[in-house]
C-alpha cells in the first residue's frame, strides 16, 4: 500500500502543502527568487557549519562560574 505525500510530510494540513508547493512552483519560475534563495540557504548552511565548528572545539571542556 502506497502511502501519499501528504500524509508523509511533516506540514500540518494540506492547506499547507498547497501553499508551499505554489511558492515552491513561483520559485522555480523567477530566476531571481531562485538566486535569492539560493544565497539564503547557503548563507544558513555557512550559520549552522559556524556552529558546528564552535560546539566541536568546546566539546569536552568544563565551563564551571
Amino acid at each position: 500500500m502506497q502511502t501519499s505525500l501528504i500524509q508523509t510530510s511533516k506540514l500540518a494540513n494540506e492547506a499547507e502543502y498547497i501553499a508551499m508547493l505554489a511558492l515552491a512552483k513561483k520559485c522555480l519560475d523567477n530566476p531571481l527568487l531562485l538566486n535569492q534563495m539560493g544565497d539564503r540557504v547557503y548563507a544558513i548552511f555557512l550559520e549552522d557549519m559556524r556552529c558546528q565548528r564552535d560546539r566541536m572545539r568546546n566539546y569536552g571542556k568544563e565551563r564551571w562560574l
